[in-house]
């Protein structure tokens, strides 16, 4: 008889590891006090095995595989501890380590004549929920604009996602919404549904004040438009260290993965035309 999951505790480790010598000086003992944790909340949502289920070991693979996929952790491992004969079930232990999540980036520059400035910050673990929000200000030449993203991948603590991002430029205007929904692994493959509503206006005006004769301009462009897809991702995975990144476990993708999707673009949307949107992406 298969044992069933008994327990489950989380650990949530600090972005240095003050046991390490290496690590245990002042300004790192400080990041990890200025520094916000992961709620252990946040990472029982990634969990696929709850107390009472029965317990596959590829289950738990898979979830320390999601839970390495998270920006905002640099590692985690999903071990079993104890196993009690008497019902039957498995301890286990649920360990991740944060990384620093918080993105300043600025920038200025001045070439031929003109100057360009870049403000940008992100977050990728807000509030240790998970999710991510960034802003972003630039201005050259040719526009300027201001953007703005925000994602919960797990909205209202369920595996539904929640992806948004507007963007306002003095050419360009863009924003859209998205979701999907996946029950998860059947049969060696993961299957989801995709939807999204993306907004794109751009305007083309002829630059001025740098000596070069004036081409002829495409017309503007506004295309609103819903689009529904599917993503199948074979389960073929390993692990490697210090592949790409330095101090950290990854999870390289053996297998075959296939996204397909398709929109419609209507003046009923607000578009200024009608257009079919088509996508299709495959790796093998």
């Amino acid at each position: 008889m298969r044992a069933v999951v008994g327990s489950v505790a989380i650990e949530v480790g600090d972005i240095f590891d003050e046991s390490d010598p290496r690590e245990n000086n002042f300004l790192y003992r400080l990041a990890n006090d200025l520094h916000l944790s992961t709620r252990e909340s946040t990472v029982r949502e990634w969990l696929l095995l709850q107390p009472g289920e029965l317990y596959p070991a590829q289950k738990a693979e898979e979830t320390a595989r999601i839970l390495r996929e998270r920006k905002y952790l640099a590692d985690a491992e999903v071990a079993p501890t104890s196993y009690d004969p008497v019902t039957n079930s498995v301890d286990l232990r649920v360990w991740v380590r944060d990384v620093g999540t918080l993105e300043p980036g600025v920038g200025f520059g001045r070439s031929g004549g003109a100057n360009k400035s870049r403000l940008r910050i992100a977050e990728e673990n807000l509030f240790g929920l998970g999710q991510k929000v960034a802003l972003a200000l630039k201005s050259d030449q040719d526009r300027s604009g201001v953007s703005l993203q925000f994602i919960d991948p797990n909205l209202f603590h369920s595996f539904w996602s929640l992806a948004t991002d507007y963007s306002d430029n003095s050419d360009y205007d863009s924003y859209g919404v998205q979701g999907g929904v996946s029950k998860g692994l059947v049969n060696g493959w993961t299957r989801r549904w995709l939807a999204r509503y993306r907004y794109d206006r751009a305007r083309f005006t002829p630059t001025t004040g740098n000596g070069l004769p004036t081409l002829e301009l495409p017309e503007d462009r506004l295309l609103s438009y819903p689009w529904v897809g599917i993503e199948l991702i074979e389960d073929d995975f390993t692990t490697t260290h210090n592949r790409d990144q330095i101090g950290r476990t990854e999870d390289l993708f053996l297998g075959r993965q296939l996204r397909a999707s398709v929109g419609w673009a209507s003046p009923a949307f607000g578009s200024d035309r009608s257009a079919g949107i088509f996508s299709l992406g495959a790796s093998i």
